[in-house]
C-alpha cells in the first residue's frame, strides 16, 4: 500500500491535483483576502483615529475643568478684595478723619462665609506649574482675609457692648469732646482695648487686601500661561471683575 506513493503516475496525478486545487483557491479567495487586509488596516486606522480623538476630547475637558477651578478662585480672591475695600471704604477711611478713630469706628460686621476657602484638590494642577507657590500663596490670602474678619467681628461686638453705655453719661454732644476727653469718657480699659483693635483692623485690612490683589495678578497670569484658549477671569484692580479671553 505504501508502494502507492512512489508509483510516478500516481505521483503525478497527486501534484497535479494539488496544483489545480491551490490554483482554484487562489482565483477564487485572493480577493477576499485582499479584502480583508484592507479591511483590518482600515479598522486599525478608525482605531487610532477613535483614540486620537478621545485623547484630544479629554484634553480639551481637562482644560476646561481647570479652567473653571481657576476662574473659582479668581472669583473668590475678588469678593474678598471687594468685601474688604468696601469695608476701608464705609468704615475706616471716614473714622480716619476724626479725632479719635478709635472711637467713631461704627462697628460693623463682615459674613465670614466661604468666599474665602479655595479648593486645593481642584487647584492641584498649579503644583506643576512655574508657579508651584502659588496655591501656597492662596492659602495666605485666606487666612489674612479670615484674621481680618475676625479682628473686624471682635471690635465691632466689644464696641457696641461698651461705647453706648459711655456715651448716654454725657450731657453734651460727644462729638465736642476732644480725644483726650473721649479716653477719660470710656475709661482706660476700654480705650486701650478699642485703640489696639482698631490698629489691628486696619493693618490686616490693608494687609488682607494687598495679597488679594498680588494673588490675583499671579493667578490671572498663570492660568493664561496653562490654559491658552481658555476664558480667564481678570482681577481688575481691587474692583469689578471682568471677562475676557486670552489671546
Amino acid at each position: 500500500m505504501c508502494d502507492i506513493w512512489f508509483n510516478p503516475a500516481t505521483s503525478k496525478f497527486l501534484t497535479d491535483f494539488a496544483s489545480q486545487v491551490i490554483a482554484a483557491i487562489a482565483g477564487a479567495g485572493i480577493g477576499a483576502l485582499l479584502g480583508a487586509h484592507y479591511a483590518f488596516r482600515l479598522e486599525r486606522i478608525k482605531a487610532a483615529t477613535a483614540r486620537e480623538e478621545a485623547a484630544r476630547t479629554t484634553a480639551a475637558e481637562l482644560s476646561a475643568k481647570r479652567a473653571v477651578s481657576g476662574n473659582l478662585a479668581m472669583h473668590s480672591l475678588g469678593r474678598m478684595h471687594n468685601t474688604l475695600a468696601g469695608y476701608r471704604r464705609q468704615f475706616i477711611e471716614p473714622a480716619q478723619q476724626t479725632v479719635a478713630p478709635w472711637m467713631y469706628m461704627s462697628p460693623g460686621e463682615i459674613p465670614l462665609g466661604d468666599c474665602h476657602r479655595f479648593n486645593a484638590a481642584s487647584l492641584a494642577f498649579l503644583l506643576q506649574s512655574s508657579n508651584p507657590n502659588m496655591l501656597l500663596k492662596l492659602a495666605l490670602a485666606e487666612e489674612q482675609y479670615a484674621a481680618a474678619v475676625q479682628i473686624i467681628s471682635r471690635r465691632s461686638v466689644f464696641h457696641e457692648q461698651t461705647v453706648p453705655a459711655a456715651v448716654e453719661k454725657l450731657t453734651r454732644n460727644v462729638t465736642d469732646l476732644t480725644e483726650p476727653e473721649l479716653r477719660q469718657l470710656v475709661g482706660p480699659y476700654v480705650y486701650t482695648r478699642l485703640f489696639l483693635d482698631t490698629g489691628y483692623v486696619v493693618t490686616l485690612v490693608e494687609l488682607a487686601l494687598t495679597t488679594c490683589q498680588k494673588c490675583g495678578d499671579e493667578l490671572n497670569g498663570l492660568l493664561r500661561t496653562l490654559l491658552p484658549g481658555e476664558k480667564i477671569i481678570s482681577f481688575g484692580a481691587g474692583q469689578n471683575l471682568g471677562e475676557s479671553a486670552n489671546g
